[in-house]
Parts: structure tokens; C-alpha cells; sequence
């Protein structure tokens, strides 16, 4: 029942593309595998995979595709800009981090 619950949360969710995920339910656990376009998806499919009677979501196997973080604003020090490119870069999944000035 959960599975096709969580199945059905995914499809319907108008901010997430689930055509690429896969959902097998486990007594409790949800592992979730495969892609998504981009980390709010995935947070976002990690969210719906908490229905009732789930007491862990296993995202380990859901990857997020491309990996590119671009980084809009203005701050008012190179060392700003520095401290956000580090903490882009240091997120699961990103692969390259750009900036775009507004």
C-alpha cells in the first residue's frame, strides 16, 4: 500500500519530476533510487517517501543529474563570494558551482 501511495504523492507533486525514480518499500524503509533534475526535487521526493507506517527513507540512491549550482546576488567582499562558492561546492551531488551577478 505505501508504495503505491508514495508512487501516487510523486506523480501528482506539480514540483517534482518523478520519471526517473524508483520507489520499493521494505517493510518500513523506502529506498529511493535513480535521478532527478535537481537537490530540491530530490529533498523534495525524500518528503513525499514520508508517508504513514515509514520509518526511514534511504536516498543514497537517488542521484542528482548534472550536479550545477549557479549562484545568483551580490555580496560585498571577494570573501563572501569565496565562502559561498565553498559551501556550494561542498553539497552531495554538485559537480560544478557558477555565479551569476544580478
Amino acid at each position: 500500500m505505501q508504495n503505491a501511495e508514495i508512487d501516487e504523492m510523486m506523480h501528482w507533486d506539480s514540483h517534482l519530476d518523478d520519471a526517473q525514480i524508483q520507489v520499493d518499500v521494505n517493510g518500513n524503509r523506502v529506498p529511493l533510487s535513480g535521478q532527478v533534475p535537481s537537490a530540491a526535487e530530490k529533498s523534495r521526493a525524500i518528503r513525499l517517501a514520508w508517508v504513514t507506517g515509514v520509518s526511514d527513507v534511504d536516498a543514497t540512491g537517488l542521484q542528482v543529474a548534472g550536479g550545477k549550482v549557479v549562484l545568483k546576488g551580490t555580496v560585498d567582499t571577494y570573501l563572501e563570494k569565496a565562502q559561498g562558492d565553498d559551501v556550494a561546492a561542498q553539497v552531495r551531488g554538485v559537480r560544478s558551482v557558477y555565479d551569476k551577478e544580478n
